[in-house]
């Protein structure tokens, strides 16, 4: 199976130079990677499991995203619980840190303490490799706004666009994919909410009533603005853990 996965990631990827081609063990090394942080999320949430056949298409699209294909690099698998208080985050790579994802294993809302279902641990996972892709967008915002080319509204809409493109992605997912590779067992309410939302960003924004002041108007009040007002030094920052901030 891992080297199917390995020829897989080969045609997907587009090497860069001769020698990445020719690059075996550095393929092999990165899908040993994505299995074991697969491999650790299913001990960790086991309900995540119990629909995930061996042979599951599914499964190996996992192990490429997390070896690389959701972001370009490694993606790290976090059984911590979410350290903003949502159901499921990703955290950007930063220097040698690589990204990372962390889904709780129960539903934060109403149904308060009960298990999450294989169908919405799944679509919170798929929705977070998204997010991911979503790297170069949410890296631009960054550096746009702590450069003073962007207002607080202007990087909380930049930062909400980018995510909404994630939603739309995993829903397409859900259509192309998911539902014919898992079937009946894959039907959960969190997927329901993912396919309707509406492709237009202004018609969707407008129905959300906390986001995106919550998370992004959170972080930026509480990390950023303390040092866009500082001495004059740019910083980099990751928002997805508020208490890291980097002098650039």
């Amino acid at each position: 199976m891992l080297r199917h996965l390995m020829l897989l990631l080969a045609l997907l990827t587009t090497p860069t130079s001769a020698e990445q081609v020719s690059d075996e063990e550095a393929y092999r090394n990165k899908l040993a990677f994505g299995e074991a942080q697969l491999d650790a999320m299913l001990r960790d949430r086991p309900i995540m499991a119990s629909g995930l056949s061996v042979g599951s298409p599914l499964r190996g699209w996992t192990i490429l995203q997390l070896a690389g294909q959701a972001n370009g690099e490694p993606v790290l698998w976090d059984p911590s619980l979410p350290v903003t208080g949502a159901s499921s985050e990703h955290e950007l790579p930063e220097g040698e840190q690589p990204g990372r994802i962390r889904i709780h294993p129960q539903y934060v809302d109403q149904r308060q303490g009960v298990t999450k279902s294989f169908a919405d641990a799944w679509a919170e996972l798929v929705f977070e490799l998204h997010n991911l892709a979503q790297r170069p967008a949410f890296e631009a915002a960054h550096e746009a706004v702590i450069s003073g080319r962007l207002s607080r509204a202007q990087w909380l809409e930049a930062m909400s666009r980018a995510e909404h493109q994630a939603l739309l992605a995993t829903a397409e997912f859900y259509r192309m994919r998911w539902r014919g590779w898992v079937g009946r067992s894959g039907r959960g309410l969190r997927w329901y909410q993912i396919l309707a939302v509406d492709s237009d960003y202004g018609r969707w924004i407008s129905t959300q009533s906390s986001y995106p002041e919550w998370p992004f108007g959170q972080w930026f009040d509480q990390t950023l603005a303390p040092y866009l007002e500082a001495s004059g030094h740019q910083h980099r920052y990751n928002p997805f853990i508020p208490s890291r901030v980097v002098n650039k």
